[in-house]
């Protein structure tokens, strides 16, 4: 049945059908839509106050703050998808710096920006001099009224599903890219395995995520907005990437979590860190966990195998590329 609803924030298709409501943050109550048009699942409301959004994103960053991230962004090196081997490249939400570094090292001239102002100090640190802590908005307006340098590809990684306004954000994108110019992105699937369990991610409610993505919606938004060669697909799991999404989500994070803040005396935001890496950052030695998670690794290879060959293709996230 549809009901009353606010506008799609993709498609501004006024009727939409609402699919649950949750209760979470702050005594706020936030609607989950259905958009039947692009088929973008959205929360309502969209605009979340700066103060509380920023008092519960920052304790996310306690990785990127310690330089302990891995290379998330790298997995399967995702520049490849695209035909360029160099050229000037933006990445909104940069972070530490991940992927400026792996394109640069490409031949890439790499700009950066981030709202993290200490996560772009770490950038920063490693040589990335146009690392900038601002919005996109600021950049927008930060050239002193010079003319705005254009990009040939600009990247925004785990950033859309964030936005209270999309098609404000790919317009300014739009802006900023040369004709013939490249997007490239990363959003949670909303398809994903054992999606329907979100009651231990807490990351994928609002504030933290207002907008739930699937691949043909990003292709109706994207063509919506003037973008040709649209290629949106989710990368299969390899087995052992599986294996570890399937034990947390039946396992959830909470006990490892325990166990690492146990042994290696850190705080929840540098526990979701490989032991190997704490190892190396705290001195301490983690040979008791990590004969527990060969155990634990073990047990669920069993439960894993039956279930690989039919859930394979709904890994936790979709990879996307399009041209101007």
């Amino acid at each position: 049945m549809l009901n009353l609803s606010p506008k799609c924030p993709a498609c501004d298709n006024p009727e939409s059908i609402q699919e649950g409501r949750v209760h979470r943050f702050h005594k706020v109550s936030f609607t989950l839509y259905c958009c039947p048009r692009c088929e973008l699942f959205y929360w309502d409301p969209l605009y979340i106050d700066p103060t509380l959004y920023k008092e519960i994103e920052e304790p996310l960053y306690g990785a990127y703050h310690a330089d302990l991230m891995g290379d998330s962004k790298m997995a399967d090196s995702p520049l490849d998808r695209l035909p360029l081997e160099s050229g000037r490249l933006l990445d909104i939400g940069c972070a530490n710096g991940t992927l400026m570094l792996h394109a640069q090292n490409r031949g890439f001239e790499v700009h950066g920006i981030d709202f993290d102002s200490i996560s772009v100090a770490k950038a920063q640190q490693k040589g990335l001099e146009n690392a900038h802590a601002m919005s996109l908005d600021e950049f927008m307006i930060s050239n002193d009224g010079q003319s705005r340098p254009l990009f040939d590809v600009i990247t925004f990684f785990d950033v859309l599903e964030h936005q209270d306004d999309p098609q404000r954000f790919i317009r300014q994108v739009r802006e900023l890219l040369k004709p013939g110019g490249y997007i490239l992105g990363k959003v949670p699937n909303r398809n994903r395995f054992l999606q329907k369990v979100r009651y231990m991610l807490d990351y994928d409610y609002p504030p933290h995520h207002l907008l739930m993505w699937s691949s043909e919606a990003l292709r109706h938004f994207l063509a919506d907005q003037g973008f040709q060669d649209i290629v949106s697909n989710v990368p299969p799991f390899d087995f052992k990437r599986f294996i570890w999404h399937l034990e947390k989500k039946i396992l959830g994070r909470g006990l490892a979590k325990t166990l690492k803040g146990m042994v290696f005396g850190v705080d929840d935001n540098l526990a979701n860190i490989p032991c190997e890496t704490l190892e190396k950052h705290t001195g301490k030695s983690g040979s008791l966990l990590r004969s527990l998670k060969k155990i634990e690794d073990f047990v669920f290879a069993i439960l894993a195998a039956p279930l690989f060959p039919f859930y394979r293709h709904r890994n936790n996230h979709i990879i996307f590329s399009a041209k101007k």
